[in-house]
């Protein structure tokens, strides 16, 4: 509701140990570790099939039966992690409207409403920011782009992006 958005509108979260989601994810291992390997390592946001059982941590990021996360943090968020587990996230912008790359920008947008993390210092300023994309995994290996990111530039389509994610993966020593 802070950023315009419904209040059941779901949102990501970025997980500290996969442990604590793991037992609800509903996909075969292999493709339970190509998620968390491209969530960890490539710095995608995923979404994942969980059970219906799934913990009340978890339903906030839970749509249709798909709960989207991400492993991949700024170091400096480890304390927040360690000490809650989880933390809720999502662009920073309010809904429909462009998504501010810099905490100023954020700051601006949300007009102190909102405590933004200023961590602009610790990113390179000369790569690109903005929203990351989401890939959605289910069973048996099978992976589609939910939303397009940041992440795929350089990559003519989304298909080109997910086959070279895949070959990534598959000649990864995590594998």
């Amino acid at each position: 509701m802070a950023k315009g958005r419904l209040g059941d509108q779901p949102t990501g979260m970025v997980i500290g140990d996969l442990a604590d989601l793991r037992p609800y994810i509903a996909l075969d291992p292999e493709t339970q570790r190509f998620a968390e390997w491209a969530s960890r390592v490539r710095k995608t946001n995923v979404m994942v099939p969980v059970t219906g059982d799934v913990p009340g941590w978890v339903r906030p990021g839970v749509s249709g039966g798909w709960a989207a996360f991400t492993l991949a943090c700024l170091p400096e968020l480890r304390p927040l992690l360690d000490r809650f587990g989880h933390l809720y996230l999502s662009s920073a912008n309010r809904t429909k409207r462009e998504v501010a790359t810099t905490a100023h920008a954020a700051e601006a947008e949300f007009r102190g409403e909102l405590l933004v993390l200023d961590g602009d210092r610790l990113r390179d300023q000369s790569a690109k920011s903005g929203s990351a994309v989401i890939v959605r995994f289910d069973r048996r290996f099978s992976i589609a782009v939910h939303r397009t990111g940041i992440n795929m530039d350089g990559w003519p389509d989304a298909d080109s992006y997910l086959a070279g994610l895949k070959r990534e993966w598959q000649a990864s020593p995590a594998s």
